[in-house]
């Protein structure tokens, strides 16, 4: 479906709440907030939590607050990005909400283009992809999907899962909040946020993710310990699918908890792994993402741990 991006009036304008975790990114920070302060859209609430930065980062804040009424800042002991999109998440008073992390940056119609998507009352959640690259703002198309559609059949997981590509109605959040103290934390809440949701997507690319602000971001970390995070956050997922008896979508689970499995095994050795493996050889054989090379292989491996 194509809709216009025509921009409202400021007087109608539904006041929009971006939340903005902070630590560490005095390098960046100020392309993140100016993208923020210079959107088309004006009708923003801008919440900026100062999460225990030790560089220069809490003095770029508090001067964007003296020059700017529609910023707020929190200033707490470091404790994680969960903690710090939670108290904004407690503190916002839009209609309607967006993220973006303080090493990243807008293009300057971000919100002004997602608030288009939301051609009608039905749409809970508009969102588009990313890039490390140049933006692309042209040419408009929204294509509206289901939950079962964008579970099932979206291919991009990193656009799916984060959190910070979206606008959302405000009622999305009610009583989820992001889990503290865990790595990949978008992981862990992605599926009953969106669940029976109603999507509005565009291809075009809006946000500019940036990847290698010190050569490892989390989402990029291949540690033994990033990787039994995703599969702790993919356990959970299967347990909420299972007490929703949405079989097709525990077996969407299993073949990621079986990609990752197979990850800690090859890499780390890793002994959990090694016991799942042991305990679910079939599972190898069906995996879609294995070529028949591999499966044989990994079966040979899993074989010898037998004997």
């Amino acid at each position: 479906m194509t809709h216009s991006n025509s921009k409202l009036a400021s007087t109608e304008q539904p006041l929009v709440s971006i939340i903005i975790p902070v630590y560490n990114t005095e390098t960046y920070l100020r392309a993140c907030l100016d993208s923020v302060v210079n959107q088309s859209y004006k009708n923003l609430e801008i919440i900026l939590i100062n999460d225990g930065s030790t560089d220069s980062s809490k003095q770029i804040c508090d001067e964007y607050e003296r020059n700017d009424a529609r910023i707020t800042v929190f200033h707490i002991e470091n404790s994680g990005p969960s903690v710090a999109r939670n108290l904004g998440l407690d503190t916002a008073k839009g209609e309607y909400f967006a993220f973006i992390d303080s090493d990243d940056y807008y293009h300057n119609r971000f919100i002004e283009i997602l608030m288009s998507g939301f051609i009608d009352d039905s749409i809970d959640v508009s969102f588009c992809h990313y890039t490390q690259g140049e933006f692309d703002a042209s040419h408009i198309h929204w294509k509206t999907m289901n939950f079962e559609y964008f579970y099932l059949n979206f291919e991009n997981y990193l656009t799916k899962v984060v959190p910070w590509n979206k606008v959302y109605r405000r009622e999305v959040w009610d009583n989820i909040r992001f889990i503290p103290n865990t790595l990949h934390e978008d992981m862990y809440i992605y599926f009953k946020l969106l669940y029976h949701r109603k999507l509005a997507f565009t291809e075009n690319k809006l946000y500019y993710y940036r990847r290698d602000r010190d050569g490892n971001r989390t989402s990029d970390n291949k540690s033994e310990e990033n990787l039994l995070s995703k599969l702790e956050a993919l356990t959970l997922e299967k347990e909420f699918f299972l007490e929703k008896n949405e079989d097709g979508y525990v077996k969407k689970v299993d073949q990621n908890i079986l990609y990752y499995r197979i990850n800690l095994f090859n890499n780390y050795n890793n002994p959990l792994a090694k016991k799942a493996l042991k305990q679910h050889v079939l599972d190898i054989l069906v995996a879609d993402f294995l070529n028949w090379k591999e499966k044989l292989f990994l079966l040979l491996k899993v074989y010898k741990l037998k004997n």
